[in-house]
């Protein structure tokens, strides 16, 4: 029974010691690496613009990736429930579902354009 407790005590001796080992020194940035970014954005947006700030910070915002898929499924499903009709006749579904997807493009567009803003073009 000694044996085995000694055994287990001097590995995790060497497990703690390997554990100290991989902790990152004082000083070392520890997390995801530091994003390469153009100087500037359409040719007027430095790194230090605010807007230029606030669309990398939106960019970055997992909620706002989550809601941006949430919204291309949306997008999907509404596509499928579209009915086409022949001689461009429509009911009131159709007619629905064309007035959401203007709001499905003016989210796109904004994704779109703060995705520009915020990785330099």
């Amino acid at each position: 029974m000694d044996d085995d407790e000694d055994e287990k005590k001097e590995d995790y001796k060497k497990l703690q010691e390997e554990v100290m080992a991989a902790k990152p020194k004082a000083g070392v940035r520890v997390g995801p690496p530091q994003i390469e970014r153009a100087p500037r954005a359409l040719w007027c947006f430095s790194l230090k613009n605010p807007i230029r700030k606030f669309c990398i910070a939106l960019s970055e915002n997992k909620p706002f990736e989550y809601f941006i898929l949430v919204t291309i499924l949306a997008t999907c499903f509404s596509l499928g429930m579209n009915t086409p009709y022949p001689n461009n006749d429509s009911d009131d579904r159709n007619k629905f579902l064309e007035e959401i997807e203007v709001i499905f493009m003016v989210i796109f567009t904004v994704e779109c354009f703060s995705a520009i803003i915020a990785k330099g073009f």
